[in-house]
């Protein structure tokens, strides 16, 4: 039989690697067919055609409107954020188009006996994730798994110290902080390396933040100053917006290298050569970096250790080349950052380690290393309840982020009417106990329950969250002895039926595109995302869930035999947990400019209010000594002045 070829993927936001285990057990990084290592994950659709990687990146300085770019950071969305060809694409069809062409890749140098781990952001929630494995799916990948991108990190790193071969488990236990800002993505994780076994300790990050983003900053300050030279020229178009953000990663690429470069440019009749140093990039950017410091100082602090607890910092993702990222985590830490591992490549290298260990489980590997490996939920899982105080809807958690996974939590549902079949579960991703500060998940429909039930008959539901992030529900009736069937439909997610359809367009021999068929899955997929009506009368109407009522009977929660967030049981579970700070990754600036305005606006008012308590005092003292002065004091003045000489 041929030797199944473990197969790891890095499917970055504007860069994609992929790599395998040799003969021998070592990585190698895999050449795309442009004989790179590297394959721009850039998409143009033109002529009835997909292109990826290389060309499609030329291409978009031209025909920008054709291209898509950063999908990764969409995933979870219903469309992509601009239209490409006029046309709103789920973003899991444009990483379908990434992935199609990686596996045509990994095709031209092995042959088809592979299988694939595909690594995801740590701070990827469940329906990211469902996103990416449905981009596979219609790309034609055999997928074993998906692994987060800095336990993918670690594992390089473990295999190029020596940690994960037969000798491993005498290594000395090492702590390490992996910082992994890549092209539109960024996670810190605290991983623990102790032979064999790679637990995680905590995790945190941004899925809307990376080199992009330096990227805009350089961009925006370039036209800024163009604009300051030609103030009547403030037209600029998209494809013009496309070149000058090549000309700043060009820009921000060359200052990692040198203290100085240019941006040079024309437009409209105009020019302007800005020159910029390695110090004003820093300063125009400062912000970036410090929501990636902040969140870095959180993670560490969640996994209940400081900086002195840390023995090695791993930096992953390209973006980690700038020089300021390396000042900033030795400035914060005392150390320097580890170089052993290519910041490019070690996220695909560790994928394909994994992938020798998923291959092991299921028989395909029997030699290779026994690896244990640990991770941790990187957002709390919960339900919708309502508070029996307020009648306010409430998401109770039931799994807190950073718990260890796999993770089991059981809960007991009641039914609400006698003869009722179906039980509704709004799930929940997220930190708020208020539920539209959450993430919607998507909905549990317990549903073909035995007929004949009385009210208040229980359901029992299980709730797991995999190794790999991934949730599951289970339910079962006590006494009755049968399983109920589960209906998990989640929000913003394409369906089996729509992704066959998918698939084909995405595989199509040659790259090609039919429009029409492009057009009409486009409308029927967002018509997916939108929850399908029910006949059932104890299944929460669709909206529903938008009304704010304080009545009862409006919410979908009560009706649909959900607990209440005020039982004893859930409260105690609730109080149990270590919740995580509700601060989302997002709004981690502007937390830390608040808590600066606030110390500021302390530190003023004391001052004033010390200065007038002075002065007052001294008037007072200086008109006790010479009453003839109180004529001139004000009137509330002298008031005091007279009820003290009494």
């Amino acid at each position: 039989m041929a030797r199944m070829h473990p197969v790891g993927i890095d499917l970055g936001t504007t860069q994609s690697v992929i790599a395998y285990v040799n003969a021998e057990g070592n990585t190698e990084i895999l050449l795309n067919s442009e004989e790179e290592t590297l394959t721009p994950s850039v998409v143009l659709i033109d002529k009835g055609k997909a292109v990826v990687g290389k060309r499609a990146l030329e291409a978009s300085i031209n025909l920008s409107g054709q291209v898509a770019e950063c999908a990764k950071r969409d995933m979870g969305l219903s469309s992509y954020s601009r239209t490409v060809g006029n046309r709103l694409l789920p973003p899991e069809v444009i990483q379908g188009f990434i992935l199609r062409q990686l596996r045509n890749d990994i095709l031209l140098r092995l042959n088809d006996n592979f299988q694939v781990v595909i690594a995801v952001p740590a701070y990827f929630d469940e329906k990211r994730r469902q996103a990416t494995i449905d981009a596979a799916k219609m790309s034609g990948l055999e997928v074993l798994d998906i692994v987060n991108e800095p336990t993918a990190a670690a594992l390089a790193f473990g295999q190029t110290l020596g940690y994960l071969n037969a000798c491993g488990a005498a290594k000395q236990k090492t702590n390490a902080l992996v910082y992994d800002l890549g092209g539109g993505t960024f996670d810190v994780t605290v991983v623990q390396l102790d032979g064999l076994r790679v637990t995680t300790l905590a995790t945190d990050g941004d899925v809307r933040l990376g080199g992009y983003d330096w990227d805009l900053r350089l961009s925006e300050h370039a036209k800024q100053r163009f604009i300051e030279k030609h103030p009547n020229c403030k037209q600029f178009d998209s494809d013009f917006e496309f070149h000058l953000r090549r000309l700043a990663e060009q820009a921000k690429h060359e200052l990692s290298e040198s203290a100085i470069t240019r941006i040079v440019m024309n437009h409209d009749g105009g020019s302007l050569d800005v020159e910029l140093s390695r110090q004003q990039f820093k300063e125009i950017s400062a912000d970036l970096l410090e929501r990636t410091a902040f969140t870095t100082q959180q993670t560490l602090r969640e996994a209940g250790l400081n900086w002195s607890n840390i023995d090695r910092i791993l930096l992953v993702g390209g973006s980690t080349r700038m020089p300021m990222v390396r000042e900033m985590l030795s400035n914060l830490s005392g150390l320097s950052p580890e170089t052993t591992i290519h910041p490019d490549e070690a996220v695909a290298r560790g994928a394909a380690i994994f992938a020798v260990s998923k291959l092991r489980e299921k028989g395909l590997a029997a030699d290779a290393p026994n690896l244990r490996i640990t991770d941790v939920a990187s957002h709390s899982l919960g339900i919708e309840g309502i508070d029996e105080r307020t009648l306010r809807k409430e998401n109770i958690s039931l799994i807190a982020r950073n718990s260890s996974l796999p993770k089991e939590v059981v809960r007991e549902f009641v039914t609400k009417e006698d003869d009722q079949n179906n039980v509704l579960v709004r799930l929940l991703e997220g930190e708020s106990s208020q539920p539209e500060h959450c993430s919607e998940l998507g909905r549990a429909r317990i549903k073909n329950l035995p007929r004949g039930l009385q009210k208040g008959t229980k359901v029992k539901v299980v709730y797991r969250l995999d190794s790999n992030g991934r949730l599951s529900v289970n339910a079962n009736i006590p006494g009755v002895g049968s399983a109920a069937q589960i209906d998990l439909q989640r929000v913003k997610s394409i369906t089996n039926s729509r992704l066959d359809s998918w698939k084909k367009i995405v595989c199509r021999d040659g790259g090609l595109v039919n429009y029409d068929d492009i057009d009409r899955l486009i409308e029927s997929t967002l018509n997916d995302y939108e929850p399908a009506a029910t006949d059932s009368p104890y299944l929460e109407k669709p909206g529903l869930q938008n009304i704010k009522s304080k009545e009862a009977t409006l919410e979908p929660a009560i009706q649909s035999g959900a607990p209440k967030a005020a039982s004893d049981g859930l409260k105690r579970t609730v109080r149990d947990h270590k919740r995580a700070n509700a601060v989302g990754p997002m709004q981690t600036l502007d937390l830390i400019n608040r808590r600066r305005q606030l110390k500021k606006m302390f530190f003023i008012l004391g001052h004033v209010i010390f200065s007038l308590v002075g002065i007052i005092a001294g008037i007072l003292m200086l008109c006790w000594f010479r009453p003839e002065l109180q004529e001139n004091l004000p009137n509330w003045l002298q008031e005091i002045m007279g009820e003290g000489s009494r």
